[in-house]
């Protein structure tokens, strides 16, 4: 079966001949082309996730909240926050996993990842959370604090926040090769 553009598609086209000379036929065709195509444009805006760069602050808020996003920051950037409506149903699925807390960690810091307690020498049932975002302990760290705990296991228990710092350096190195033959000279001096 051949696919068919249902945007372009016409009813004038689909009429069988014998009544599509009709000019009542016709018109009442145009009419119901017309309705269609308002229609069409209608659900278009049904589709959430393929619109998301048009997203409002409001609806983006009001999708937050049909999502039940725990973690989410009316005051955060437009940008993250359509971003954290667009992955809530990721997070939701991958509640309780370290994933879910290195998704969210990134999406709302920058960079995050989670190493449990068996990878960093800790207690069991601890992990830390290492981001080079220093604003997760500053301004940011009720939020930050309030996001892990909407998506960790419950019997997992966040130790500690390790703060890396990434820097560029230049390092010169340079070697030296010095090959010498050892000579020793014995006898006797009178």
């Amino acid at each position: 079966m051949a696919d068919v553009n249902y945007r372009a598609l016409k009813l004038a086209q689909l009429l069988p001949p014998n009544i599509s000379a009709d000019p009542q036929i016709q018109a009442a065709a145009n009419a119901v082309d017309d309705r269609f195509s308002r229609l069409i444009a209608q659900a278009d805006k049904l589709d959430r996730f393929g619109r998301i760069n048009e997203w409002s602050s409001q609806e983006t808020d009001e999708l937050a909240w049909e999502f039940h996003i725990d973690f989410y920051d009316s005051n955060a950037p437009l940008e993250q926050r359509r971003q954290l409506v667009a992955s809530s149903m990721a997070l939701h699925r991958e509640k309780g996993t370290q994933a879910a807390v290195e998704r969210l960690v990134t999406l709302l810091f920058g960079y995050g990842r989670v190493e449990n307690w068996y990878e960093y020498g800790g207690q069991p049932g601890y992990f830390q959370v290492v981001t080079n975002n220093p604003s997760v302990t500053d301004e940011l760290a009720s939020q930050f604090l309030r996001a892990v705990d909407s998506v960790k296991r419950e019997s997992a228990h966040l130790e500690r926040v390790v703060i890396e710092k990434i820097t560029t350096s230049m390092y010169y190195i340079g070697t030296v090769t010095h090959i010498f033959d050892k000579i020793t000279i014995t006898g006797r001096l009178d």
